[in-house]
């Protein structure tokens, strides 16, 4: 470092420290801002884009279903009032293909991660990752998922949220978030709160959730 920027340096530590105790923490305030926006940019907007086109590929497929069943539902009433060769040859094709959507999306969804193994998971690449650490874990009720209700005879799908307190370093917490994201199995998180203060590690609250075939709770 040259002597004039080691100067320039000296200049900003002298005028800082000659800051009041408000001054500085609302200079502390704007840095934490700052790098949440740098951070939302460069990280937090990527992941978010890439759960989210996830969930709208779920819903496209449950769209497609619907609209097979409307339609096989439809050759069904004419089958019955005029049945042919022609016809029942469509309605063949049309229920294979309803066949291979329903299997499509039951396999989309049995790809998410367990309700029952999510907690566990989560620890273990808590207990994996430098400079952070759980403070807490909570569960939330299944709620079923109405925009992919499946055909009849399928059984529905629910999502299951748990809410995590983490404590340590910003960074931390994006490389965290992001190995969650690259996980082989569908788990996603959709909320970020941040908490800081001055001299002590943040405190960040995240909502993470899975969907599944099963209603019952997590186990936390």
């Amino acid at each position: 470092m040259s002597n004039k920027t080691q100067g320039l340096v000296a200049q900003l530590v002298a005028r800082i420290n000659g800051l009041a105790l408000r001054e500085r923490l609302l200079l502390l305030g704007v840095a934490v801002v700052v790098t949440v926006l740098v951070a939302d940019a460069l990280w937090l907007g990527p992941i978010q884009r890439s759960t989210a086109a996830q969930t709208q590929r779920l819903e496209g497929l449950s769209t497609q279903q619907q609209a097979l069943m409307s339609r096989l539902e439809a050759l069904n009433a004419q089958a019955a009032e005029d049945p042919n060769a022609r016809l029942r040859a469509q309605l063949e094709v049309l229920r294979g293909e309803v066949t291979a959507l329903d299997e499509a999306l039951l396999a989309r969804t049995l790809a998410f991660v367990s309700p029952r193994r999510m907690p566990g998971l989560l620890e273990d690449l808590i207990r994996g990752s430098e400079g952070l650490s759980l403070l807490g874990m909570r569960s939330e009720p299944a709620t079923r998922v109405e925009s992919l209700a499946v055909g009849e005879g399928l059984p529905p799908v629910y999502r299951h949220g748990l809410v995590m307190e983490l404590q340590g370093d910003y960074l931390a917490l994006l490389a965290y978030l992001r190995t969650v994201e690259e996980l082989p199995w569908g788990l996603f998180w959709e909320s970020l709160r941040i908490d800081s203060e001055e001299a002590a590690p943040g405190r960040f609250r995240i909502r993470v959730f899975t969907l599944s075939l099963e209603e019952g709770w997590i186990g936390v």
